[in-house]
């Protein structure tokens, strides 16, 4: 009798303790299975997040979002100001923006010092008419009022010629593109001269208005498919010869709605776009639609499709007489000024572009510096193109 209760311990007692295995995994599932969704719900809980509604079938392509977001903040600066501090804090009655801040004129939109990049000067900021502005998913589009204002009227810089002095417009551009660069030309270029902005550039509405602020005329380029693409690649929000003409107008408004405030815009490269005036009327009559003068820095032969063009529909134009800056060699550039002063001195009028360069805005200081004495006068690109519309 002993022997079989051994026997019976020793075949029982692995089979209770698999028993007891079995009924604990079980425990464990069903507790799971019973519990896991509310312990991630509770989890979740505990997360901090947040929750964006986005409807595919009313969709916009991320680019057309980032510009309804640069237009909204424009016009709601003291909210996205405060949206967008690193350290927020709740704002007391007596701190509300709308009691601190001075009074706007009405219809402009102001440019805040709050919303400067860092790190940059303090310099006078100007406004936009919201009357010429057409919001769109692109952006604050230029538009002319409804009394027939047009924004290169209005945004164009407070400048009378001199009679009989031969006139030179200065037009740098790529601005914005670095904000080391762009703060030097607004602390040491005078007035007159003539910024031209990068679409592709950052902060594009701040830095503009900084421009206009210190009494300079704007421009906004326009990228255009050069000759030699694709080894110069104008970028993706360039005009291009085989885009069809819906997306080359649309490639115009996206640029157009980087920012506001600018009397006109200008080509960047562009010379195989602008070559057959079949493809270039259409964009033409829209910038003059808009009320905007139009700057053409492309080769000989693309400036004088686009001048026959722009005067077909009395749109103010000016041409890009030469570039300062093909070769970067001081002798090379003295000599190139030299000519230059020869063909104003003959012509009447000259439009010369650049890129900031450090050697070249030094040359150019000096040149300027020597107008009172040759009897030469710095002029805003807008006068030209002014006068070319006016009936004669």
């Amino acid at each position: 009798m002993h022997v079989s209760r051994q026997k019976l311990l020793l075949f029982y007692a692995p089979l209770a303790v698999l028993i007891l295995v079995v009924l604990s995994t079980g425990g464990i599932l069903s507790w799971v299975w019973g519990n896991a969704e509310k312990t991630t719900a509770e989890r979740l809980a505990l997360t901090p997040s947040a929750t964006v509604g986005f409807d595919l079938k009313n969709s916009i392509s991320e680019a057309e979002f980032v510009a309804l977001v640069k237009v909204w903040e424009s016009q709601n600066t003291p909210a996205a100001k405060e949206e967008h501090t690193t350290t927020p804090k709740p704002k007391t009655d007596a701190e509300h923006p709308a009691e601190k801040a001075p009074k706007k004129k009405q219809g402009a939109v102001e440019f805040s010092e709050e919303t400067a990049p860092p790190n940059a000067p303090s310099f006078n900021m100007a406004v936009v008419d919201n009357s010429l502005i057409e919001i769109s998913p692109f952006g604050p589009l230029p538009k002319i009022g409804k009394n027939g204002d047009t924004p290169w009227q209005a945004y164009r810089a407070a400048f009378t010629p001199q009679e009989n002095i031969p006139q030179v417009v200065i037009i740098i551009d790529d601005v914005g593109l670095s904000e080391k660069m762009t703060v030097q030309l607004l602390r040491d270029l005078p007035k007159e001269v003539t910024f031209a902005f990068n679409p592709y550039a950052q902060q594009l509405d701040t830095w503009l208005a900084r421009a206009r602020g210190n009494g300079h005329e704007t421009l906004m380029g326009i990228p255009m498919e050069p000759k030699d693409y694709p080894q110069f690649d104008p970028g993706p929000k360039a005009l291009m010869k085989d885009y069809s003409a819906a997306q080359n107008a649309d490639a115009l408004k996206w640029a157009l709605g980087r920012a506001a405030g600018y009397v006109g815009v200008i080509s960047i490269w562009g010379d195989a776009f602008t070559e057959a005036s079949w493809r270039i009327d259409p964009v033409l009559r829209s910038i003059n639609k808009r009320g905007l003068l139009f700057v053409d820095a492309t080769t000989p032969e693309g400036q004088d499709v686009t001048e026959n063009s722009a005067a077909a529909i009395a749109l103010p134009y000016a041409r890009v007489t030469e570039r300062l800056d093909s070769s970067l060699s001081q002798n090379a550039m003295k000599e190139q000024l030299a000519d230059l002063e020869k063909t104003v001195k003959k012509q009447g009028s000259i439009v010369v572009i650049a890129s900031p360069y450090p050697v070249v805005l030094s040359l150019l200081k000096e040149w300027i510096a020597t107008f009172p004495k040759k009897k030469l006068q710095l002029t805003p690109v807008s006068v030209l193109a002014e006068e070319s519309v006016q009936v004669e």
